[in-house]
């Protein structure tokens, strides 16, 4: 086992822990970026993915959001971010990758954001992942439109 041996006598410590300390959030939409991805089991035992989001722009710019997916019964919402992100063109594009390639390669995307209470907490609550405004990133293309491209011209 390795040791973990600290003496923290000269250190300053700081309040809070850095990150997102703003309001809230209100309704709207809001430019993001995939901050983390990883599989989640649900209290209920299925199994899933965990997105966590994070948006880019003022005055929330830092806020982080999650949502999950549940492999099996919401594959439209897996399909959904990532489109959003680029990774697929839609839904016949396979995936093969790992979650940390996944953050890497995914591009800007728009957050939907609404409140909710929580334990009497104002909570902001990604509702939907949608793609960048145009001219934002990149788009990838279906494996059907490079197909239909290539069937129209020989170059």
């Amino acid at each position: 086992m390795g040791k973990f041996k600290r003496n923290y006598e000269d250190a300053e410590i700081k309040e809070g822990g850095g990150g997102y300390s703003g309001d809230v959030p209100k309704p709207g939409i809001y430019d993001g970026v995939l901050v983390s991805v990883a599989d989640h089991t649900s209290g209920a035992g299925n199994e899933g993915t965990e997105w966590v989001f994070e948006i880019t722009e003022e005055p929330y710019a830092g806020w982080r959001g999650w949502t999950y997916s549940n492999d099996e019964a919401s594959a439209w919402k897996e399909v959904q971010i990532l489109v959003a992100l680029g990774i697929i063109a839609d839904k016949d594009d396979p995936v093969n990758t790992t979650h940390e390639k996944i953050v890497k390669d995914g591009g800007p995307v728009r957050l939907r954001i609404k409140n909710e209470t929580y334990e009497e907490e104002k909570k902001g609550r990604i509702t939907a992942v949608m793609p960048p405004q145009e001219g934002a990133t990149k788009v990838k293309k279906s494996k059907k439109a490079k197909k239909e491209k290539t069937e129209e011209s020989p170059f």
